[in-house]
């Protein structure tokens, strides 16, 4: 995809997905794990990057904590609003996934089964 090629021309290690409304590509940019979304045009509307729990905003992380210990997150930029998808464990160590927006209000928090 040129559109692809051009915005991210020092991706390696590309995996493509296909869906019926889009094409996501995953991929690397130096040593981070990066997610790019596309409309079927070749239009991007949504990138993602694979965080370091340590790089999250304080007050992201604040909220985040509030529900357990932050496993995992990824900061997306969406229409060029901020959310952030980070996976937290509480201390019977299940894991949930919630969705945090820009404001640090949670969008969803979802149990993983």
């Amino acid at each position: 995809m040129e559109s692809f090629k051009s915005r991210f021309p020092d991706a390696y290690n590309i995996e493509w997905h296909k869906s019926t409304d889009y094409y996501e590509a995953i991929f690397y940019k130096g040593d981070v794990e990066h997610i790019a979304k596309f409309r079927v045009d070749g239009t991007c509307y949504e990138t993602g990057i694979n965080l370091d729990t340590a790089k999250l905003p304080e007050f992201i992380k604040q909220t985040a904590s509030n529900h357990g210990e932050i496993m995992n997150a990824i900061e997306f930029d969406r229409n060029g609003l901020k959310e952030y998808e980070i996976i937290v464990r509480d201390t019977q160590l299940n894991r949930s996934l919630l969705i945090i927006n820009q404001k640090g209000d949670v969008l969803e928090h979802s149990d993983f089964k």
